[in-house]
This record gives C-alpha cells, sequence and structure tokens, in this order.
C-alpha cells in the first residue's frame, strides 16, 4: 500500500515508542545473504474486558518481497506472529484480509469468520503525525438525543470502577465474561489508561444517578499506529453493545 514520506528519526521515534508499549510487534524476515528485510508483520495486542480480562490479537500488514513469494516465507512469517501472539497471552488472533488471500491463511490454520466493514478518512495532505503521541485530544464526553419516535436524551462518557456490574452485565450480552472482580477491574482499566490507545465509552440517560448503575451500551476504540500511509493511525471499533 501507499507509505508516504516517513524520516528516519520519525521512524526511530515510533519504534521505541512500539517497544514501549510492549503490545505492539513489527516482525521482520532479514535475508542472511545479503542482509536486506524481505518480510513484514505486526502484531498488535488488544485488551478486553471479556473472557476475564483477556486479550485478543491482530495480525496486521503482512508483506513478503515479491521476488520470494511462493517459497513458504509468507507462511512462517504468519506462524511466528501467531505463535507470538499465543505467547502474549491472547485467547485468539484476527486477520482481515482480501478474499485472493483467504487460502493462504486458510492454509495458516486460519478460519473465515464475520465480516469487516471500513470507514476512511481524508487526512492526507496534512501534518505528519506525531511518532510518540504522548495524550490524546479526543473529546469522550457528550450528549445524544434520539429521533422523535423514541425521545430520550443520553449522555457518552469514559468507562470508570463504579461501572463495574452494569459494564459486565451488558458485555454478557455479547459473549463470555467471566469472573472479573473489582481488583482485576481496576488493574485492566488503570493499564488502558496508561496506553492512551484503547478508549472505552458508555452511554447512560441524561437524567441517570452519576453511579453507573444505569448503563445502556457501551463500545470500545482501539487506535493502532501505522508506518503506511504516512504514519497515520487505525481505528478499530470492538465489543458495541446495546
Amino acid at each position: 500500500t501507499t507509505v508516504g514520506e516517513l524520516p528516519r528519526s520519525w521512524c526511530e521515534q515510533r519504534l521505541r515508542m512500539m517497544n514501549r508499549d510492549e503490545l505492539q510487534d513489527v516482525i521482520v524476515l532479514e535475508d542472511l545473504g545479503n542482509a536486506q528485510v524481505c518480510g513484514a508483520a505486526t502484531l498488535v495486542v488488544e485488551s478486553k474486558y471479556i473472557h476475564e480480562c483477556g486479550r485478543v490479537g491482530h495480525l496486521e500488514d503482512v508483506v513478503v518481497h515479491a521476488g520470494l513469494r511462493g517459497k513458504g516465507l509468507g507462511k512462517k512469517l504468519v506462524d511466528r506472529v501467531t505463535q507470538l501472539a499465543s505467547e502474549r497471552g491472547c485467547y485468539k488472533i484476527l486477520v482481515d484480509c482480501t478474499h485472493a488471500n483467504i487460502a493462504f491463511y486458510e492454509s495458516c490454520g486460519y478460519k473465515r469468520k464475520d465480516a469487516q466493514m471500513a470507514r476512511y478518512f481524508d487526512v492526507y495532505g496534512e501534518a505528519l503525525p506525531e511518532a510518540d503521541p504522548q495524550s490524546s485530544a479526543m473529546e469522550l464526553r457528550g450528549t445524544v438525543e434520539l429521533g422523535s419516535k423514541d425521545k430520550g436524551l443520553f449522555r457518552f462518557r469514559p468507562l470508570r470502577q463504579a461501572d463495574r456490574a452494569q459494564f459486565l452485565q451488558l458485555l454478557s450480552q455479547l459473549t463470555t465474561v467471566g469472573e472479573v472482580g473489582e481488583a482485576l477491574f481496576a488493574e485492566q482499566i488503570a493499564r488502558v489508561e496508561r496506553r492512551e490507545r484503547e478508549y472505552m465509552i458508555v452511554v447512560e440517560p441524561a437524567e441517570a444517578p452519576d453511579d453507573g448503575s444505569a448503563i445502556v451500551a457501551c463500545g470500545t476504540l482501539m487506535v493502532e499506529h501505522k508506518f503506511i500511509h504516512g504514519g497515520r493511525s487505525v481505528g478499530h471499533i470492538e465489543d458495541i453493545v446495546v
């Protein structure tokens, strides 16, 4: 895909940020005959509140040099990232791919499941983003009004400790939650807030008590940092439930 102009210093700073985060790894294949990189893939690890605060791996940006394809290097690369996801404690790993690559990933042990949806934003032509963003400027609070048929004013805000019981009950409509006690829940919230890469949003009636007991919907945004497309980031919407 498109890469764009990325200065060496910018790439080094972004790589240091990824290494510090320890939840996003770029793996490369090196041709030892000429010391050239001939393949690459990325593992992104997403923190969950479902499955007892489990982890999910995302396999991204898999590529092998055009002159070396058909030799099994791609499968070796995918196998290594898949193994790494297991070592990081992930209970599953996902990959989005084109229809042309389905057979390849099936040969690596992956299975078709559900569908991918995408939206694109017009950010090209803007300045190079920060290689190591230190804080988020996203506004995570606001209100939304339903249409004329089902009138009602609701507010959305970040997830917090007091939301645990109602939040986990909502998630149980989606899938298995398991045992998530107050200590584990608090630890997960603190871990997510430190990374500033995952954002959990809850929705409740605007007039509801401020104690987390009236949450009616929730969802997660995970931000994945890239080296492609001028160093832009990609958002993953996860675990939407009403």
